[in-house]
């Protein structure tokens, strides 16, 4: 009917604006981690440059960046960080990328419970990727969470393999068409910005 069409347009729009806003915080959250707008906003165009060809979709691969900037500025580390998620995703693409990004965050917390019960990652020690990351070892810690990975199949050759294939080439499709809606629809999110804060300030003055 044309209620229902109607209500799924307005659901579309609405996905858009959210995911728009959802851009805007990420882009804001790394100039505030590393205390530059300029940097900020440079790794945030280098995320969206890097999750064109990626399985992650930009959000994701924000997310894990996010975390990765908790531990490190390093560049080459943050990106390992994001090829780790990858693996993690290529290795069981019916978990989602979200899956992949909070168990490899957990992993790198010294926290082994969702590798081990999600994707079935045994024999990590918590201990010991605690301790690396106390004595400020984090290229030590990556290379060992890298080195379990491949133990259980979440390799680079996984990758690569499963790139070509219908799930990640549709999830690739989709990621990308999500975000540039979402780009072509900022300035729609920023005019509502605007009227929510009137609306919120009406509210607080009795209106």
């Amino acid at each position: 009917s044309a209620a229902y069409i109607g209500k799924k347009a307005l659901d579309g729009m609405f996905a858009s604006i959210n995911t728009s806003a959802l851009q805007q915080v990420q882009e804001t959250t790394f100039q505030a981690l590393l205390n530059s707008e300029k940097i900020g906003s440079q790794l945030y165009s280098y995320v969206s440059t890097y999750a064109r060809t990626s399985a992650l979709g930009r959000e994701d691969i924000a997310k894990g960046v996010t975390s990765a900037l908790t531990v490190t500025r390093d560049l080459g580390q943050i990106q390992q960080f994001i090829q780790m998620v990858e693996r993690l995703y290529a290795k069981d693409p019916t978990k989602g990328a979200q899956q992949a990004v909070f168990s490899l965050k957990e992993l790198l917390a010294g926290d082994v419970v969702s590798a081990r019960g999600v994707y079935g990652i045994t024999g990590v020690s918590g201990e010991s990727i605690r301790n690396m990351m106390g004595t400020g070892d984090v290229q030590g810690a990556l290379d060992y969470i890298s080195a379990s990975l491949d133990k259980f199949g979440a390799t680079q050759a996984v990758v690569s393999k499963n790139f070509d294939g219908l799930t990640i080439q549709t999830e690739l499709f989709t990621s990308n068409l999500r975000t540039a809606i979402a780009e072509n629809a900022k300035p729609v999110m920023d005019q509502f910005a605007v009227t929510m804060q009137r609306l919120n300030a009406e509210m607080a003055a009795g209106k």
